[in-house]
């Protein structure tokens, strides 16, 4: 069973709109994500074995048992997808990029299920999720 940390849904995807404002630095990106370093790990420590993140040595270093260093690893390339994201739909609005993507639970990018499961989490001042 799913136990999700933000909005309910009965399905196994949820649509993501992610706008960041011109003034969003990567630190910034960073940051948020950061705070949700115990999340991560919990995660990391349920699902490493159903995921592949773009990074191979997060569950490399997981694996060997580097749990600290796989979430640090883990924090860089969802702040890095983040920071840099842009989805299935894109726009501008004044000083926003708002871009929207389908994402779940149901595949096994890294990214995608850990969005799913609780990126809203990852919002910030300069950068908006739901």
């Amino acid at each position: 069973m799913k136990v999700r940390n933000d909005f309910v849904t009965n399905s196994s995807s949820s649509s993501f709109i992610i706008a960041r404002h011109q003034d969003c630095s990567y630190e910034e990106v960073r940051n948020s994500v950061s705070n949700q370093r115990e999340k991560i790990k919990n995660y990391l420590d349920k699902y490493i074995d159903y995921i592949y993140p773009d990074n191979d040595e997060i569950k490399t270093e997981y694996i060997s048992g580097n749990k600290e260093k796989a979430v640090d690893l883990a924090i860089e390339e969802i702040a890095g997808r983040l920071y840099t994201f842009t989805g299935d739909a894109s726009m501008n609005l004044e000083n926003w990029s708002v871009n929207a993507e389908e994402m779940g639970d149901e595949d096994s990018i890294f990214f995608n299920n850990i969005m799913y499961s609780f990126g809203c989490s990852f919002a910030s001042e300069h950068m908006k999720i739901s």
